[in-house]
């Protein structure tokens, strides 16, 4: 071998062993053709590591928020009942025979989507129940409570044919008397998405420039 010192200068040097390593054996082949493979070593598993301010965040508790109810709004707890019975036919004369006998004609859905419904219900109410509560707690208040449905044979009987909570879709008043048409409710489980249209009550919009201004 030969060291290089300039470009017309060169001197033997001592040869040298080179170490090469061994060539990996290739897999043998199983008897099914194909190769096989050695197991991989495994990593040992890791550790859960928490720093101070996760662990500070993971035990402390959120704070409580407190709330309070406005004067003379109505209050969301317990929940009203309203009494019905099943009703087998609809159409324009049967509604007018329900509101002449002092009923109104409603319909209850099944929740699907939160929007439409199936699995509907035909059923009349007494039409002052329903009358007292729009007129207590207001049409928009009405639209956005939950009640507890319980319809029965008769207004009087101790059967229950079926009694869930439901959450008013549509209410429809008389234009000259306000007195309730018809009212369409759907189920509403504890498990129910359901679109509800909360109505706003803005405390000082009398001495509020941005409110009164609109």
């Amino acid at each position: 071998m030969w060291s290089f010192r300039s470009p017309t200068h060169f001197t033997p040097t001592q040869n040298r062993t080179v170490h090469i390593p061994p060539i990996e054996p290739i897999p043998p082949l199983l008897s099914s053709g194909k190769a096989f493979s050695f197991p991989k070593p495994t990593k040992p598993p890791l550790k859960p590591y928490f720093t101070l301010s996760l662990s500070a965040a993971v035990i402390e508790t959120p704070p409580s928020i407190e709330t309070t109810l406005l004067d003379g709004l109505p209050k969301p707890d317990p929940l009203d009942t309203i009494f019905a019975i099943p009703r087998s036919d609809s159409g324009k004369n049967v509604s007018a025979k329900e509101r002449k006998a002092g009923r109104v004609p409603s319909i209850v859905f099944e929740q699907e989507d939160g929007q439409h419904g199936g699995n509907k219900r035909l059923i009349s109410l007494k039409k002052n129940r329903i009358r007292n509560l729009v007129n207590e707690i207001g049409r928009p208040f009405f639209l956005s409570r939950l009640f507890e449905l319980d319809v029965r044979p008769q207004f009087e009987s101790d059967e229950v044919i079926e009694k869930v909570r439901v959450l008013p879709r549509s209410v429809h008043l008389h234009a000259g008397t306000d007195e309730p048409l018809n009212v369409t409710f759907i189920r509403a489980p504890s498990h129910a998405l359901l679109k509800v249209d909360i109505p706003l009550v803005f405390r000082g919009e009398d001495i509020s420039p941005g409110l009164r201004k609109g």
